[in-house]
């Protein structure tokens, strides 16, 4: 009787550990824990907001816990904010996946964000990378060069300069880079921005 009672103990605790929701982390919590960075002076390790701690706050407001749908930073040059686009990317794709897309003004600027960032952090970050799907030819549900598919979604990288990119998505998370290049009025529709939220 105690045999049975102690793995029926044991049966219910392991139903119980399976059932129960994820604990959620901080976006910022789980980007130290996670993400590695691409470039600069701390390349190759760990996030870590010792240099940066006005980046927790912000990347915070980005889980869809939150209950503000849009947030807008103003900040210098230099100071951090791609990598905070990056690991709050890297964060939705990861715990709450979905279509989305992150947004740079020019082709040139996509390019390098895409090489020099995305590519590394992907590749780098271990749990990140066992989502994105490989690039393979011929596969019509393998990431591409600007589209990255996850399970539960895809993230789309797109020019501020292209209606076309602009247009041809519905989307649920949006990330836009250097917003004062965009255009205020693109191919006579409207400013980019405005047709980024309309997606």
């Amino acid at each position: 009787m105690t045999i049975v009672k102690s793995a029926l103990t044991i049966l219910c605790a392991s139903m119980i550990a399976v059932l129960q929701p994820p604990v959620r982390q901080p976006v910022s919590v789980w980007a130290a824990e996670n993400v590695v960075v691409p470039d600069g002076p701390q390349a190759g390790q760990l996030m870590d907001f010792e240099l940066t701690p006005y980046l927790r706050e912000p990347m915070d407001m980005t889980s869809f816990e939150y209950p503000e749908n849009e947030i807008a930073i103003r900040k210098s040059a230099q100071t951090g904010f791609t990598l905070f686009l990056l690991a709050s990317a890297a964060h939705m794709i990861v715990n709450e996946p979905c279509n989305a897309m992150i947004v740079q003004p020019t082709q040139g600027a996509m390019s390098a964000f895409h090489r020099e960032k995305l590519m590394r952090v992907i590749n780098e970050t271990g749990v990140l990378k066992s989502k994105i799907k490989d690039q393979v030819s011929r596969s019509s549900d393998s990431s591409t060069a600007d589209s990255k598919q996850y399970p539960g979604g895809s993230l789309a990288l797109a020019i501020a300069s292209s209606s076309k990119d602009l247009r041809s998505k519905t989307i649920k998370w949006s990330g836009n880079d250097e917003i004062d290049e965009y255009s205020m009025d693109l191919d006579g529709q409207g400013p980019s921005l405005d047709m980024i939220k309309a997606r």
